[in-house]
């Protein structure tokens, strides 16, 4: 953890937590339902592609992609949000956050680490000397690049099947499958998930996943 006299989220009150749509990965959203006990339609909702990059997955036998993101409770706030008073709050899954919310507001460009261009973070924060230019930073920065890169060979593979479910079992489909992906990569002693870069082992694992549960 961060110490917060480097963090400026100790004192920040901008309200990431509301502002953004938290979109996740099948394997954030299996580690929340897993730790949590959860049904991922619990906490979260399936949204249109943000960017075109991300693979996303398909629900009908169309082209349209979808995503998975963080619900939101009625004000605005993120679900797990956890307010103390009216002008402060905690994550209330902080443990379990997705990887994300544990990188923001750093991201990697040409290999080194740096801030986002789109933080509500106030002006002059995370400047140098600040936790961000800490190994830990960058650590979080590759997993997140390297969960992406999962996220994206799972969703490919549910996307190239013979033939997406039609709504409204797509979803329900989908998310069966994916669990049962990441609980099967999860259980296999040969690709632990406490990577930092897919490497041959997490990545070989996953293509004989993939092979043993097809898409049904």
């Amino acid at each position: 953890m961060i110490a917060p006299a480097t963090s400026p989220c100790a004192r920040c009150t901008e309200g990431c937590c509301r502002e953004y749509l938290v979109t996740v990965t099948g394997l954030d959203v299996y580690r929340i339902a897993r730790g949590l006990g959860l049904a991922p339609l619990q906490f979260a909702v399936v949204v249109p592609r943000v960017r075109e990059y991300v693979e996303g997955f398909r629900l009908g036998p169309g082209d349209e992609r979808f995503q998975l993101a963080l619900d939101k409770q009625h004000d605005g706030w993120c679900v797990f949000w956890m307010p103390f008073g009216e002008t402060s709050g905690r994550c209330g899954i902080y443990a379990h956050r997705p990887q994300v919310c544990r990188t923001y507001p750093a991201t990697l460009v040409d290999g080194e680490v740096a801030r986002r261009d789109d933080v509500l973070c106030p002006a002059g924060s995370w400047g140098p000397g600040s936790a961000l230019a800490g190994s830990a930073w960058r650590r979080r920065a590759e997993r997140q690049f390297a969960e992406l890169e999962l996220d994206a060979i799972v969703n490919r593979r549910w996307n190239d099947a013979a033939a997406a479910p039609e709504p409204p079992d797509a979803v329900d489909a989908y998310l069966s499958w994916m669990l049962g992906v990441y609980a099967a990569l999860d259980a296999d002693p040969a690709a632990p998930l406490a990577f930092e870069a897919p490497d041959r082992g997490v990545l070989a694992a996953l293509a004989r996943v993939l092979e043993d549960r097809p898409p049904a």
